[in-house]
């Protein structure tokens, strides 16, 4: 009965020593990144631009949201709730230029908070989406883990494969960089 006793204490302390580690590398991160991805896709500007900017249908194509919900303009921007998996979003479109550029910006910055920018490019025949990522990770695990675990690119790529298979296109988004 005592040996049980000893492995939930050493459990506790593993759990304990591995918080206070991720707090420890966290830390000596910086709070903000920037990072880029992108996918070419056969269609035109204006059939990506369509698709990425109907963000009521973002659930039945884009990956991980679960729900969105419509909320009041904000300073005569669209604003809208996304649901993903276990997080909440509001997010604003803050800027747009009509077949070439879109920025979103987390509008309620909580734990973490940016914009991810699409720049639409025309490359014979293609239209390249390339995915900027500006984002502030707040708390120091969380930091932590997204560099350790997942890096910087991990849910542009995934955002950027939906797209892709939206339009029939499944295939993988290249061109990463992180600066």
């Amino acid at each position: 009965m005592m040996w049980l006793l000893w492995i939930g204490g050493g459990l506790v302390a593993l759990i304990v020593v591995l918080g206070v580690v991720f707090v420890i590398i966290g830390r000596g991160l910086p709070m903000e990144h920037v990072a880029s991805c992108s996918v070419r896709l056969k269609q035109s500007p204006e059939a990506v631009w369509a698709v990425i900017t109907d963000s009521a249908a973002y659930p039945s194509w884009a990956w991980n949201v679960g729900r969105v919900e419509k909320l009041a303009d904000r300073n005569g921007h669209e604003t809208w709730k996304q649901v993903m998996g276990r997080n909440v979003f509001v997010l604003e479109t803050t800027r747009t230029e009509p077949t070439r550029l879109l920025e979103r910006t987390i509008a309620e910055d909580k734990m973490f908070g940016g914009t991810w920018t699409y720049e639409l490019v025309p490359e014979s025949g293609l239209t390249r989406v390339k995915l900027t990522e500006r984002g502030r990770v707040k708390a120091a695990i969380p930091r932590a883990m997204m560099k350790l675990f997942f890096g910087y690119h991990y849910y542009m790529v995934k955002h950027l494969e939906s797209l892709a298979r939206k339009f029939g296109e499944p295939q993988a988004a290249t061109d990463r960089t992180v600066g």
